[in-house]
């Protein structure tokens, strides 16, 4: 549909940042560096993802937030959302098409 969009009309670009496949290959992989992938940071339960920021709920933050992928149960860690924009903004052909944010505003 964008690509028809763009052919049909002159100066129309726009990039597509595959959201799933990359947050799926960063806390896979060790290269990001995040250490904790499967519970967040801030919170209470299975995966601590629950009441960060609820009142009278006793919560446990980690000490070292950049090791984690998640923060709470709905938001990732800065580092991840450094690491997002650095591949949006140039880096990953598998994660931004046609073109990066980079190429774009260029």
């Amino acid at each position: 549909m964008l690509n028809d969009l763009a052919k049909n009309t002159p100066g129309f670009q726009f990039t597509v940042f595959d959201f799933y496949n990359c947050s799926s290959s960063a806390h896979n992989h060790l290269n990001y560096r995040f250490y904790v992938s499967n519970t967040s940071c801030c919170g209470v339960g299975t995966h601590d993802a629950y009441g960060c920021s609820m009142v009278n709920v006793h919560l446990k933050l980690c000490e070292y937030q950049r090791a984690y992928f998640f923060f709470d149960g709905r938001h990732n860690t800065d580092k991840a959302q450094e690491e997002f924009a650095h591949l949006i903004f140039g880096a990953d052909a598998n994660v931004v098409q046609p073109m990066t944010l980079r190429e774009l505003i260029v």
